[in-house]
């Protein structure tokens, strides 16, 4: 699993040239506080901008690899009586248990953005994949299923009108024409989303 810590640039060199990080937060030591507080994909914006509001460097934020570490992760609350839980490392971690360091814009002189690891807005509404694919497969069978409908009905009455040949010739016009038309109802129902 991949956890975030945001860290000054100091104290981040100061791990490097040793072998283990032992900050727990902005001004905290591990051994002051007793774990090293850490956040989840979604968690870390917020964390930065309560707790490192009003830093003017640019900060980092580690990514961790919890595999790679000798100490083991508490998912605890943040703040006592609170519901939501962060990862909270109860060792130092490991310079090599960090896989990424992203720089980050000062807090108090930059727009809120996100980088790369930042999570991305949910296309899917929270929604399973299995009920993703089985709401597509039912658009698509509908479609599929309304075109063949629509040529065999045509045939079936050009057919009754003017005989068996032309029943044929429409019953395929009338196919190319819905499938065309599906086709299109299809992409822009992709375009503007479910």
């Amino acid at each position: 699993m991949r956890i975030f810590h945001l860290a000054e640039r100091p104290d981040w060199d100061a791990a490097r040239a040793g072998r283990y990080y032992d900050r727990s937060t902005r001004g905290r030591s591990l051994a002051e506080v007793g774990f090293v507080h850490c956040s989840h994909a979604h968690q870390w914006q917020r964390v930065r901008d309560a707790v490192y509001d009003d830093v003017t460097e640019p900060l980092l934020l580690l990514t961790i690899d919890t595999d790679l570490l000798d100490a083991p992760v508490v998912e605890e609350p943040g703040e006592p009586g609170s519901t939501e839980r962060f990862p909270h490392v109860y060792g130092a971690i490991p310079v090599d248990a960090v896989v990424a360091v992203t720089e980050l814009p000062a807090p108090s002189t930059a727009p809120s953005t996100a980088p790369s690891t930042a999570p991305r807005a949910d296309p899917a509404g929270g929604r399973s994949f299995s009920s993703l694919l089985m709401a597509e497969i039912g658009v698509r069978v509908v479609l599929a299923f309304g075109v063949m409908v629509l040529s065999a009905l045509a045939g079936t009455v050009v057919q009754e009108a003017a005989g068996e040949p032309f029943g044929l010739l429409a019953a395929v016009v009338v196919f190319v024409v819905a499938t065309v038309l599906a086709v299109a109802v299809y992409r822009r129902r992709e375009r503007r989303g479910p």
